[in-house]
């Protein structure tokens, strides 16, 4: 058992590297289109900030900060709070902005 988990742990990390035989790198240097990368171009992403201010300011806080990259214990530290807080907020942000979306789009 140890054994094959050895392999299938190693097999999964070659399958993690990417490998390009193309002259001059070209898969490496496209361009990732199909992610989030131009979000301001987005009539999807411009909805979507349209729902988050209308959420209380509360929730809206650590909503942010966890979007921004905050760990929740960063969170709460910056704001003050337990830990637990803030996980409950982000929550509750993650909700209402959910609703506002769906009637929004119907």
């Amino acid at each position: 058992m140890r054994n094959t988990f050895i392999n299938n742990y190693r097999k999964a990390q070659r399958a993690k590297t990417t490998h390009d035989d193309t002259k001059e790198l070209y898969y490496l240097n496209v361009p990732d289109n199909h992610t989030f990368n131009s979000p301001d171009s987005s009539y999807e992403y411009k909805d979507i900030v349209n729902c988050m201010n209308g959420v209380k300011k509360d929730l809206l806080v650590p909503f942010k900060m966890h979007v921004d990259g905050y760990k929740y214990h960063e969170i709460a530290e910056c704001l003050e709070i337990p830990i637990g807080t803030v996980k409950n907020r982000i929550f509750h942000a993650r909700k209402e902005i959910q609703k506002k979306l769906v009637a929004y789009s119907t």
